[in-house]
């Protein structure tokens, strides 16, 4: 006999990745922040050693190589951070493939009441389910970029005349930007491999147990519109979802990068013989009866989200 709600059990899996992508998140950060420290000291240094009157020139650095030795040590320093997320970007898509793998396989088992056998898992399938030509492409794009507009900020501040302080506070907003872009393809690819891990895992089922795939919006107003109008939406019998951009089999996965990237949405199962789930947590509003976005937006009077896009439906 069923002994736990499917849907409740799911919620705790998305709080046990999410804390998983936490850590990884604090882990990237602090390699950043550890960066910038450095920089900061090496640009005080050279300050407090070529400065006239507080102020750092182009030309000044130009001599004896000054300028080109301080571009060296710098970007070989912030490529060692890059490589160093990259492998924590690794480390984590696969955490996140095999914990969403055995995570929805025992709540299945727990919603069911019954033992199954599933699948077993090994490097190989990880490796492969994890690592993609996109996602090597994004990281030899984002460390290019880096390297780029590091040179662009010390050069560009020191024709400027910029104060050590503005520099400091140039360098500490190319960080910024830099670790924002590096978590966003962290979500991104933690979140494909988080879906691809479940959906995997719902591929080896055991014969007999029928899963329907739910695909699961955020209803917020963030949300994208034509992945709100998939709230709700049953996949086929071949476990494809046609979406308004075209099939794929889960969100996040396939499809152009502009509906890809920071995707939030997700795929619940219901078991064939068990029943639907009759409420729903919503943000800010807690647990309601059960809606779907479209139907919630309607109740809403929202004709536009966060972002100006148009909600239809």
């Amino acid at each position: 006999m069923p002994t736990r709600n499917l849907e409740t059990l799911s919620k705790g899996i998305q709080a046990a990745l999410d804390k998983i992508q936490s850590a990884a998140e604090r882990e990237m950060l602090g390699n950043y922040r550890a960066v910038l420290e450095e920089f900061r000291g090496q640009l005080a240094s050279l300050f407090e050693r070529y400065s006239a009157d507080g102020i750092l020139t182009h030309a000044e650095m130009t001599r004896y190589n000054r300028l080109l030795r301080m571009e060296a040590d710098f970007t070989e320093r912030l490529g060692a951070v890059l490589a160093e997320n990259k492998k924590t970007l690794s480390r984590l898509s696969g955490a996140q493939y095999e914990e969403s793998y055995f995570r929805n396989a025992w709540a299945i088992e727990q919603s069911t009441g019954a033992a199954l056998k599933w699948g077993a898992l090994n490097e190989a399938t990880i490796k492969a389910a994890t690592e993609s030509e996109l996602l090597q492409l994004a990281n030899a794009e984002l460390t290019l970029k880096a390297k780029i507009q590091l040179r662009r900020t010390i050069v560009q501040g020191l024709l400027r005349g910029s104060s050590y302080p503005q520099m400091a506070r140039d360098l500490k907003e190319f960080t910024g930007k830099l670790a924002w872009e590096n978590l966003r393809i962290a979500r991104t690819e933690a979140h494909k491999a988080a879906v691809k891990g479940q959906l995997d895992n719902y591929d080896s089922a055991p014969d007999g147990l029928e899963l329907k795939r739910i695909w699961v919006a955020t209803l917020d107003d963030r949300t994208r519109p034509d992945h709100g109008t998939m709230d709700g939406v049953e996949a086929d019998a071949e476990g494809i979802f046609h979406t308004p951009w075209g099939p794929v089999t889960g969100p996040g996965i396939e499809g152009p990068a502009e509906e890809v990237i920071n995707c939030r949405c997700r795929v619940r199962a219901e078991v064939e013989g068990l029943p639907a789930p009759a409420i729903r947590r919503i943000r800010d509003e807690g647990v309601q009866e059960y809606t779907t976005y479209t139907d919630w937006v309607k109740k809403k009077g929202w004709t536009r989200n966060k972002y100006g896009q148009e909600i239809t439906g």
